[in-house]
């Protein structure tokens, strides 16, 4: 018997682990071969690598010692389409037994337009003459691209948690595996376009502004800002505006800037994640007198300047306005609205809500609404302020859920003010007592047209002009009390009177009865003559049977 022996021939099982990587700019491939050796150890492998990037594919690991990219084998590969790939010998500096890995990667440019679609094709790496090819296939895309539409060709499509550790990532949209050749995979995507995002906000503006009785004007503002990556906070004062104090930020005061060329005022915003933080921007600017020295007239407006901000929105706005008190303000024009004040029926509502029946949820708006009011600066920043905008005379508030604007502010004398509810009391007042002598029907017109009707204006008129509605009021209460005193001390007139004359009647009667006498017989009742003297008056006798004798 001969005993011969001849060593096995290796046997090379590969996992080829595809990631394609879809970004902005640029596709990239990368693969991890994953080899396993079985039998015989050896240092050769020969990979097909596509012929279109061939010379772009680069091996970066340390076990490999040398790459033979014009490698002819001895015996043709079978490989499907084998005239697109070009093979390559790997040669490592060691023999290799076992599990180990190659990696290898590719990246080039491709661009897609905002709005326009793209294609990415599959590029695969094949181990030709491994006694097993298999593989796994995961596609990651960038924010920006979406995937309209994928077409695999021979890949089963797989769970992303089903992918082996190399390309196990956050954002696999498409996993796929494959135990057999050839495969083919075509992604379309689309390119969409971010919305810009603002580089900083103003949360809320708050003004105050004082008003001088000849329209001199200073303004101290206070935004609240949050702030990304701006470097500046542009400002425009209004025409003829001045700045009259430094620039404080959170709590460092910075001197004033603008660019060359312009009057804007350039503010220097904090960065950073402090920055992303609401922080108060304090200044004060003030707008002369256009007339110095000249008071207000009996009737009149006047407009109050705001500064304007560029390319930052501002979300809310508060603007109290401390007027002269000399003068009543009837109304204010602007895209700002007044704040409110609580109506008597609001008040008298809310203390009796709890003892009406009600079914139901309550859904009235004068008793659920609220205004979240503005941030407040804290004490000790404001301490570094140096002063602060006085706050004497008409208070006002206005509010808007927007950047601040313009109010023109029409006003009158309070003397004026004085004479119309002068006026409405004593004309309210000499109809009440004209009608006090008429039919009920003319007081209950009365009463309709001066007394409800001045009741519902007080919750239509403006503040300036609710005293004039009010005197109406007073005056229609005034004559109804009249009319009730009047009233009473007729009814007791009346009743006296009445009684004054049922005296008279009975001591007329027992005058004629004493005059006549006693009667003895019976006497037939006569008509009264008439009397003989003109000046006498005889009064009636009742018509009596006496009783007989």
């Amino acid at each position: 018997a001969v005993l011969a022996l001849k060593s096995r021939s290796s046997q090379v099982s590969a996992e080829v682990l595809t990631l394609v990587e879809v970004k902005e700019q640029s596709v990239r491939h990368a693969w991890t071969l994953a080899f396993d050796v079985a039998y015989a150890a050896t240092d050769r492998f020969v990979l097909a690598v596509p012929k279109s990037v061939a010379a772009e594919v680069r091996f970066v690991d340390p076990q490999i010692k040398e790459i033979n990219k014009d490698h002819k084998p001895a015996q043709p590969v079978v490989l499907p389409d084998a005239a697109n790939y070009a093979l390559w010998e790997v040669v490592l500096r060691g023999e290799k037994l076992g599990a180990f890995t190659l990696a290898a990667s590719l990246e080039r440019p491709m661009t897609i337009e905002a709005g326009k679609t793209g294609a990415v094709e599959l590029l695969h790496v094949h181990v030709p003459g491994a006694f097993q090819e298999t593989g796994q296939v995961a596609v990651v895309k960038a924010d920006a691209l979406e995937i309209r539409q994928s077409t695999p060709e021979t890949l089963e499509e797989i769970d992303a948690r089903e992918l082996r550790g190399e390309l196990q990532r956050p954002g696999v949209f498409l996993a796929y595996k494959y135990r057999s050749l050839p495969i083919k995979l075509g992604v379309e995507l689309a390119k969409n376009s971010f919305i810009p995002v603002p580089r900083a906000i103003l949360t809320h503006a708050d003004l105050t502004t004082a008003v001088a009785t000849d329209d001199a004007q200073v303004t101290e503002v206070v935004y609240w800002v949050k702030n990304n990556d701006q470097q500046f906070l542009v400002v425009r004062l209004p025409k003829g505006g001045k700045l009259t104090s430094d620039i404080v930020v959170n709590r460092e005061p910075q001197q004033p800037m603008r660019r060359e060329g312009s009057d804007d005022l350039l503010i220097r915003l904090p960065s950073g994640d402090a920055a992303r933080t609401a922080f108060p921007v304090r200044f004060v600017f003030e707008v002369p007198s256009a007339h110095a020295g000249e008071k207000f007239g009996s009737f009149g407006s006047l407009s109050i300047s705001v500064p304007a901000v560029d390319e930052v929105a501002i979300m809310q706005t508060r603007h109290r306005l401390h007027l002269p008190p000399q003068w009543h303000y009837t109304r204010f024009d602007g895209p700002l609205t007044p704040d409110s004040k609580e109506r008597s029926w609001t008040e008298a509502r809310r203390a009796a809500q709890y003892l009406l029946p009600s079914f139901g949820p309550q859904l009235d708006p004068a008793l659920q609404s609220s205004t979240a009011d503005v941030p407040e600066v804290s004490p000790d920043v404001r301490a570094l302020y140096g002063f602060n905008v006085s706050g004497g005379g008409h208070a006002e508030t206005l509010r808007r859920l927007g950047p601040p604007a313009a109010i023109d502010v029409r006003f009158r004398s309070a003397k004026i003010t004085f004479a119309y509810q002068a006026g409405a009391f004593f004309l309210a007042l000499l109809i009440g007592f004209g009608a006090m002598r008429h039919p009920l029907r003319v007081k209950l017109r009365y009463l309709l047209v001066f007394g409800l009707g001045a009741l519902l204006l007080t919750g239509v008129l403006p503040a300036a002009d609710v005293s004039i509605a009010l005197a109406a009021l007073l005056a229609v209460i005034s004559a109804v009390g009249l009319w009730f005193v009047c009233g009473v001390l007729g009814l007791f007139g009346f009743k006296r009177r009445r009684e004054e004359k049922a005296k008279q009647a009975a001591q007329a009667v027992a005058a004629s009865i004493s005059r006549r006498g006693p009667l003895t017989t019976p006497v037939e009742a006569k008509p009264a003559e008439p009397p003989t003297n003109s000046n006498e008056e005889i009064p009636e006798v009742p018509t009596e049977k006496p009783e007989a004798p």
